[in-house]
């Protein structure tokens, strides 16, 4: 599994309480945490989650911003013996806002596993150790 799949199903995971019991006490545990709407305190499954949504609305719209303009570009050079012009000017989109973008979903990913401590990340572990054997 990789780092997307693992987090995503820890989501899953989190959200419908089918993990082990050790992940679902880790998920329980009240941490210090400043909620959108200010709370100060919840536990560890809430900010997860909210940390995790925000990671993926970031990916998704990096992903969704080079779709539509590669189909755009499409749209553009439909005749494929353009296909150079058409990764030029993509790569040229993508040179102008990668960056960005990328930025946004490492700020979002360090963020999610900020909340994480040494021992949630070895229960993490464990609970996938379980799944695999």
């Amino acid at each position: 599994m990789d780092t997307e799949e693992i987090m995503a199903t820890l989501y899953a995971k989190a959200n419908d309480g089918t993990g082990s019991d050790r992940l679902n006490k880790m998920f329980d545990k009240t941490i210090e945490f400043s909620l959108r709407d200010g709370e100060n305190k919840t536990n560890l499954k809430t900010a997860f989650v909210t940390l995790y949504e925000e990671w993926a609305t970031a990916n998704n719209a990096w992903e969704d911003a080079q779709t539509s303009t590669i189909q755009a570009l499409r749209l553009k050079y439909p005749d494929m013996s353009a296909i150079e012009q058409l990764q030029d000017e993509y790569m040229t989109w993508y040179d102008e806002h990668a960056d960005t973008s990328v930025d946004e979903i490492d700020a979002a990913f360090e963020d999610m596993m900020s909340i994480l401590k040494p021992a949630d990340l070895k229960t993490i572990e464990a609970e996938f150790n379980q799944v695999e054997a």
